[in-house]
């Protein structure tokens, strides 16, 4: 209850802080977010991969400045999503629901609204129309937990517009939205691990599998985590090749 009353109380501030001070805030936690977690699963997938029965899903060797390249497009990403935060805070209806299942029906309603959205913006994003824009996010063919975020600032964009145009035709408080936005940057940059096990069912790796297939073959598994729209459309694969 402390650390949820703390995080309250910064959500409250930042609420109340004039747009400059708000967008630096959000800018800062972005970043932070984005930068921490992919320096942290990237010592993890490096130092410890043998004791977690993980390996490579793709083996071939990274671009040269892959990384630099990649860690420059997220900082722009967190940018954008940090400018949109402040649309985010303009239309939530509350701080935080009545209750705790409203917190979960809130949740649950953005998380299958999330789910066709990223799939049909993927599927924009592979037009002749935005090619050209998705293609700062396929250099990375052989990902790395930096590659989740190094996209174009249009892409970042709309991945930013999700919570805004939610809210315009549900209810979604703003403690809930920011839940889910730093658990989304968590699973984002988890789906770019290029990771597999030996128990190759083990959670998450499907996901993991099915996004990696998309960045070597570019016209399969559009979807975020769930292959159900893929299926019913016919662009579903598994493996990387």
């Amino acid at each position: 209850m402390q650390y949820f009353s703390i995080f309250n109380d910064l959500l409250i501030f930042w609420v109340q802080a004039p747009w400059p001070l708000a967008l630096a805030i959000a800018f800062a936690a972005n970043s932070a977010a984005f930068l921490l977690a992919c320096t942290a699963i990237s010592a993890l997938l490096e130092f410890a991969p043998a004791a977690l029965g993980l390996k490579p899903l793709n083996t071939r060797k990274l671009k040269p400045g892959q990384i630099s390249y990649e860690r420059k497009w997220g900082l722009i990403a967190c940018f954008m999503f940090a400018l949109l935060s402040l649309l985010t805070r303009t239309l939530a209806d509350a701080l935080w629901p009545t209750s705790v299942g409203m917190a979960a029906l809130q949740a649950l309603g953005f998380i299958l609204f999330y789910e066709v959205y990223s799939f049909v913006v993927h599927r924009l994003l592979h037009t002749p129309l935005f090619r050209r824009i998705h293609r700062v996010h396929h250099r990375s063919v052989v990902t790395t937990p930096w590659s989740a975020y190094s996209v174009h600032p249009v892409e970042a964009a709309l991945i930013g517009l999700s919570a805004p145009l939610y809210m315009l035709a549900l209810p979604l408080s703003l403690g809930v939205a920011f839940v889910l936005h730093f658990a989304g940057i968590l699973l984002t940059i988890g789906l770019h691990a290029n990771i597999t096990h030996r128990r190759q069912h083990t959670w998450g790796l499907p996901a993991i599998a099915r996004h990696g297939a998309h960045h070597t073959r570019g016209n399969v598994n559009y979807g975020f985590t769930q292959p159900l729209l893929d299926k019913a459309l016919k662009t579903h694969a598994t493996g990387t090749e």
